[in-house]
Protein backbone atom coordinates (compact mmCIF):
# COMPACT_ATOMS: atom_id res chain seq x y z
CA UNK A 1 0.00 0.00 0.00
CA UNK A 2 1.38 3.66 -0.87
CA UNK A 3 0.26 6.73 1.27
CA UNK A 4 1.14 10.19 0.84
CA UNK A 5 -0.94 13.88 2.22
CA UNK A 6 -1.43 16.82 0.36
CA UNK A 7 -1.12 19.84 2.52
CA UNK A 8 -3.26 22.40 1.25
CA UNK A 9 -3.25 26.10 2.56
CA UNK A 10 -5.59 28.42 0.61
CA UNK A 11 -8.28 30.81 1.89
CA UNK A 12 -6.84 31.38 5.56
CA UNK A 13 -7.37 27.84 6.05
CA UNK A 14 -5.23 24.48 6.19
CA UNK A 15 -6.41 20.59 5.11
CA UNK A 16 -4.70 17.59 5.01
CA UNK A 17 -5.74 14.87 2.26
CA UNK A 18 -4.49 11.67 2.58
CA UNK A 19 -3.79 9.94 -0.48
CA UNK A 20 -3.57 5.97 -0.20
CA UNK A 21 -3.83 3.01 -2.71
CA UNK A 22 -2.40 -0.38 -3.80
CA UNK A 23 0.24 -0.52 -6.40
CA UNK A 24 -0.03 -3.34 -8.65
CA UNK A 25 2.27 -3.57 -11.61
CA UNK A 26 4.33 -0.60 -12.11
CA UNK A 27 3.56 2.69 -11.76
CA UNK A 28 -0.26 1.43 -11.06
CA UNK A 29 -2.14 1.89 -8.32
CA UNK A 30 -5.48 0.28 -7.73
CA UNK A 31 -8.66 1.66 -6.37
CA UNK A 32 -6.92 5.00 -5.29
CA UNK A 33 -8.68 7.14 -2.16
CA UNK A 34 -8.70 10.26 -0.86
CA UNK A 35 -9.76 11.31 3.07
CA UNK A 36 -9.42 14.82 4.60
CA UNK A 37 -7.95 14.60 7.95
CA UNK A 38 -8.98 16.58 10.75
CA UNK A 39 -11.38 16.38 13.95
CA UNK A 40 -13.67 19.22 12.88
CA UNK A 41 -13.95 19.14 9.06
CA UNK A 42 -17.19 20.93 7.99
CA UNK A 43 -16.23 21.43 4.38
CA UNK A 44 -15.96 18.46 1.52
CA UNK A 45 -12.49 18.94 -0.97
CA UNK A 46 -13.43 17.23 -4.44
CA UNK A 47 -10.53 15.07 -5.42
CA UNK A 48 -9.78 13.66 -9.09
CA UNK A 49 -7.77 10.87 -9.93
CA UNK A 50 -6.24 9.71 -13.23
CA UNK A 51 -3.28 8.18 -15.14
CA UNK A 52 -0.97 9.74 -17.38
CA UNK A 53 -0.18 7.32 -21.01
CA UNK A 54 2.92 5.89 -18.47
CA UNK A 55 -0.11 4.71 -15.94
CA UNK A 56 1.80 7.25 -13.34
CA UNK A 57 -1.08 8.54 -10.98
CA UNK A 58 -2.32 12.41 -11.17
CA UNK A 59 -4.12 13.78 -8.43
CA UNK A 60 -6.14 16.79 -8.63
CA UNK A 61 -7.20 19.43 -6.06
CA UNK A 62 -9.37 22.29 -5.58
CA UNK A 63 -7.22 25.42 -5.48
CA UNK A 64 -8.23 29.14 -5.04
CA UNK A 65 -5.96 32.00 -5.95
CA UNK A 66 -2.62 31.56 -4.37
CA UNK A 67 -3.09 28.23 -2.74
CA UNK A 68 0.15 26.62 -1.01
CA UNK A 69 0.80 22.73 -1.76
CA UNK A 70 3.12 20.53 -0.61
CA UNK A 71 3.34 17.12 -0.08
CA UNK A 72 4.70 14.59 3.11
CA UNK A 73 4.36 11.27 5.12
CA UNK A 74 5.55 9.54 1.78
CA UNK A 75 6.01 5.91 2.39
CA UNK A 76 6.35 2.61 0.58
CA UNK A 77 4.82 -0.57 2.86
CA UNK A 78 8.20 -1.98 4.43
CA UNK A 79 10.46 -0.27 2.47
CA UNK A 80 11.35 3.46 3.64
CA UNK A 81 13.05 4.90 0.09
CA UNK A 82 13.13 8.90 -0.73
CA UNK A 83 10.67 8.67 -3.43
CA UNK A 84 10.12 12.23 -3.14
CA UNK A 85 11.84 13.17 -6.96
CA UNK A 86 8.26 10.92 -8.41
CA UNK A 87 5.99 13.49 -7.65
CA UNK A 88 5.52 17.38 -9.63
CA UNK A 89 3.31 19.78 -8.32
CA UNK A 90 1.60 21.77 -11.00
CA UNK A 91 -1.11 23.77 -12.33
CA UNK A 92 -3.72 22.17 -14.36
CA UNK A 93 -5.95 24.52 -16.31
CA UNK A 94 -8.09 21.85 -17.93
CA UNK A 95 -9.66 20.71 -14.77
CA UNK A 96 -11.57 24.03 -14.17
CA UNK A 97 -10.59 25.03 -10.45
CA UNK A 98 -8.09 22.58 -9.53
CA UNK A 99 -4.35 22.29 -9.50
Amino acid sequence: MLNFTVNLYQAYRSYHIQISGYNYGTNHWYNPTAVLLGSNITTAIRVYFGYTSDWNLWVGIPAANYPAVSISDVNNGYEQAEISEMFEISYVSSISGTT
